[in-house]
């Protein structure tokens, strides 16, 4: 019954799709979980009960200096951030990294990397923006 599926489908798509993550997207959530690092990335107690308003702040925040103007909400934010922090330690893990054509992906590395807690020292990176596997420390 396709009648029935066209339906089904209208209901699960309340919203449309929102484009992918610009770099400068991507820097301006790493530039403002950086000051909440703590908080986010906690594993105590203490911070759970914090993250939710936290997250709040960080929406409004990103919301008002959006480069794109596209707004976005807490759960798209948790799961870009999430995804970046993946793609960041797989890039670790499998090495070497090259960024080339990348435009300001090494950046977002570099920032993801930083508020993990790890620490790419400058023997690690090759002279055509490469990360090499193992060569790295962390925090």
């Amino acid at each position: 019954n396709t009648a029935g599926n066209s339906q089904v489908r209208k209901i699960y798509r309340r919203h449309p799709r929102s484009p992918n993550f610009s770099s400068d997207e991507k820097i301006l959530l790493l530039s403002i979980i950086s000051r909440y690092n703590e908080i986010i990335e906690g594993r105590r107690e203490s911070t759970g009960a914090m993250k939710g308003p936290i997250w709040v702040r960080v929406t409004k925040e990103y919301n008002k200096r959006t480069p794109t103007g596209v707004q976005r909400d807490i759960l798209q934010l948790k799961i870009a951030y999430k995804n970046m922090k993946k793609l960041t330690r797989q890039r670790v893990a499998t090495g070497p990294v090259d960024f080339e054509g990348l435009d300001g992906e090494k950046q977002v590395f570099e920032m993801v990397c930083e508020i993990l807690g790890i620490t790419p020292t400058p023997d690690n990176v090759n002279s055509n923006n490469s990360l090499e596997r193992g060569q790295v420390q962390t925090a």
